[in-house]
């Protein structure tokens, strides 16, 4: 598996900690022994399972490796001392993600008055808790290193990068370019909000949604049912994200991902709908699972339809795009079921009302996109190159593969408009300035996996795969050669 498999070891221990830790922090709270035992299921669930690598993968070799090695090593010694040595820089942080992790390391169940008092301040109580627990328990183990779970995750992200570039066999050059790409990426190393350290979610969202990124790459069951569940567990634009893959999935008739990608999400929200209920502070609050598995049977069973009635992609793809057409027409009728509601779900779903006020947004909004993901460069490349390969692909008459991710990525990058259309917030140029880059983050790794996978295209097969897959060759692995869309 050429290193892979301490990547899908710590995926599987994220979801294995989480479906302990979220019946555990309901009760007497989470055993200080939950987390090793977790990280140990964790390793060995990935060498029990499984997981395919392509037969044409070239080994990788030290040349190749260690400079992105030692420029990794860097970044992530200062990232570990920067994190441990400061608490939360920004608002979302200081105020959401710090007092989590302070109480939940005196004491981690949700059975404490910071929890379940009703007078008490607590900013954000519907937001996941996945990434405070892990810091919390690992502060616990090992008192003042909670904090270095965070750079531990932007690990995990390049780690998920390189798996999901060597399962695709492209050429090792491309794989460290693409990991170093990621990993340089300045909005994730800056000062400001959603970087590594800054104790925003978007690192472990970002991580999240390259994992599903990578599973659509390389049609791997595994790696888009992990991406789908820890991304609904991650931060509440997670529910819009998978909901996007699952589109993507139903569109091209791929039916194994896509009741991959269901059973995920509602093992997902079933692990989470009791946790959020009681930050809510309602025995009941079960509403968003219900829509949820509601929406999930609907989808599966649309699925089977257009399956019997042999409907083509280009007219799935009318009722994806109609479907969510529909749905925000009828949100003013469904904005009273959420009056009562104080979740980050319910401030938005109540400007629904007003929805068609929201599209005047919608410039700002784009101008917005392109000032903070291409003008100010804290993105570098990420959005620029695969605008730049399909005009050269175009140029050049190539056909472009990988379609599922690049739907994926236009999905998903569309999607972050919902926040400004439905925005309550009444200075929309102050929101863009707080929430554009921190939403753009979430797609710099599905999209540095698209423009590699597309320029590994442009390049043509290499020297050994001609010759591999040359007339009389009885290689029986899959070909690179032909284009896959």
């Amino acid at each position: 598996m050429n290193g892979t498999r301490p990547v899908f070891a710590a995926l599987f221990a994220l979801v294995a900690f989480w479906l302990g830790a979220q019946a555990f922090v309901r009760g007497d709270g989470v055993p200080d022994w939950w987390l090793p035992v977790a990280l140990l299921l964790g390793a060995g669930a990935a060498f029990a399972v499984r997981t395919h690598a392509d037969a044409t993968q070239q080994p990788a070799r030290w040349p190749h490796l260690a400079p992105l090695l030692l420029l990794v090593t860097a970044i992530a010694i200062a990232l570990f001392v920067g994190a441990t040595a400061t608490p939360s820089r920004h608002w979302d942080g200081a105020t959401a993600f710090d007092p989590k992790v302070f109480w939940l390391s005196r004491a981690p169940t949700l059975q404490q008055p910071y929890f379940t008092g009703v007078g008490v301040f607590h900013h954000s109580p519907d937001y996941q808790l996945l990434l405070s627990l892990l810091v919390a328990c690992t502060d616990r183990l090992v008192p003042g290193c909670g904090r270095a779970v965070l750079p531990t995750l932007y690990l995990l992200l390049l780690g998920v990068t390189w798996t999901a570039l060597r399962l695709r066999a492209v050429r090792p050059k491309l794989c460290a370019l693409g990991t170093a790409a990621v990993a340089v990426t300045p909005a994730l190393l800056n000062t400001s909000g959603g970087a590594v350290d800054s104790g925003y979610h978007d690192v472990l969202l970002l991580t999240t949604t390259t994992c599903i990124a990578a599973g659509l790459l390389n049609a791997h069951a595994l790696l888009l049912g992990l991406g789908v569940f820890l991304t609904i567990v991650a931060k509440p634009e997670g529910v819009a994200y998978v909901t996007a893959a699952m589109a993507v999935l139903f569109a091209r008739g791929e039916r194994r991902l896509l009741w991959t990608a269901a059973l995920a999400t509602g093992a997902a929200m079933i692990s989470w709908a009791p946790v959020r209920a009681v930050l809510l502070h309602r025995d009941g609050g079960y509403g968003v699972l219900w829509v949820v598995l509601a929406g999930l049977a609907a989808l599966l069973l649309l699925q089977h339809a257009t399956d019997r009635l042999s409907l083509q992609q280009r007219g799935r793809w009318i009722v994806v795009l109609a479907l969510p057409t529909l749905g925000l027409l009828l949100l003013p009728w469904f904005a009273p079921l959420f009056a009562g509601d104080d979740s980050a779900i319910g401030v938005y779903m109540r400007q629904a009302a007003q929805a068609h006020e929201g599209l005047a947004n919608l410039p700002a909004y784009l101008g917005g996109a392109f000032h903070y993901g291409v003008a100010r460069l804290r993105f570098g490349a990420t959005f620029v190159l695969p605008v730049a390969l399909v005009v050269i692909a175009r140029l050049r008459q190539h056909r472009l593969p990988d379609h599922r991710v690049a739907a994926f990525a236009l999905l998903g990058l569309a999607a972050t408009a919902v926040p400004f259309v439905l925005s309550p917030e009444p200075d929309l140029d102050h929101h863009l300035r707080s929430s554009m880059t921190r939403l753009l983050i979430h797609w710099v790794g599905p999209v540095w996996l698209l423009s590699i996978a597309w320029l590994d295209a442009l390049l043509g097969p290499t020297a050994d795969e001609r010759d591999r897959y040359a007339p009389g060759s009885t290689s029986a692995s899959r070909s690179r050669i032909a284009t896959v869309s």
